[in-house]
């Protein structure tokens, strides 16, 4: 979005729509809304507005609603961030810290900095829908706390292993001598970070937002799949929904 030329953003526009409708068409999928992912900045709003503008006019849009995610910094100041021109968003309560930042923060789910931006959202010129997040990862960093990348799939359970791993407390372990474990190779003295989202954060999360966001018709648990999911039980899931309404 950044070094993409007008011309090329009508193509992109006319190719996306053309990969919904075979996607749809293939698993016969009548979809009465779009969501379009871009965490857009002031350098890159006006192509990314003017893509969102592009898809709007598509035949295939016609009669659906269009949205887009907008993150928690992006209620700030709407003013400079801009309102992208769609039907609703949604607002994405997840990923609020730095995760190469080294130490025992959760750079997933942090209430701070979520109190810190919430103040806005009811002023905020969209309808919102709110995301709230399941997933969990592990975060590597070297001997140096020099952020290495994200281990997918990987349990905390997992990291409790005392052959390979000291726990230091507040969901940190590090790593006891150099080896190749779950395909990731890892070195002495690295440290890994759990990051997760309990359900009394996430009913927390729930509080904050609730009454903030009138008009919120849809709650998305992120990511749903069948290994996130068993970890909460559906009395979690009703409880967060409650809170909400």
């Amino acid at each position: 979005m950044h070094k993409i030329q007008r011309e090329q953003l009508e193509l992109l526009a006319k190719n996306c729509t053309k990969l919904l409708y075979e996607k749809c068409l293939q698993s016969n999928i009548q979809p009465t809304e779009i969501q379009i992912d871009c965490d857009w900045t002031q350098s890159t709003k006006e192509n990314y507005f003017y893509f969102l503008s592009l898809c709007h006019k598509q035949s295939f849009f016609k009669g659906k609603v269009l949205s887009s995610t907008i993150r928690l910094h992006q209620l700030r100041n709407p003013k400079s961030s801009g309102i992208p021109p769609v039907d609703k968003g949604l607002l994405m309560c997840y990923n609020m810290g730095n995760l190469k930042l080294s130490g025992d923060n959760n750079s997933i789910l942090d209430l701070s900095v979520a109190k810190k931006y919430l103040v806005y959202v009811q002023d905020y010129p969209l309808t919102l829908d709110v995301a709230f997040p399941l997933f969990s990862w592990s975060l590597l960093f070297d001997d140096q706390h020099r952020f290495s990348g994200i281990l997918s799939k990987i349990t905390e359970e997992q990291l409790k292993n005392a052959a390979l791993f000291n726990p230091l407390g507040n969901h940190l372990y590090q790593v006891k001598t150099d080896t190749t474990w779950q395909g990731y190779n890892l070195k002495r003295a690295a440290t890994i970070r759990f990051e997760s989202c309990s359900t009394q954060d996430l009913t927390k999360l729930a509080s904050l937002i609730s009454g903030r966001v009138p008009n919120c018709s849809t709650i998305i648990f992120y990511h749903l799949d069948s290994l996130t999911i068993s970890k909460y039980s559906n009395d979690d899931l009703e409880k967060i929904y409650r809170t909400m309404h």
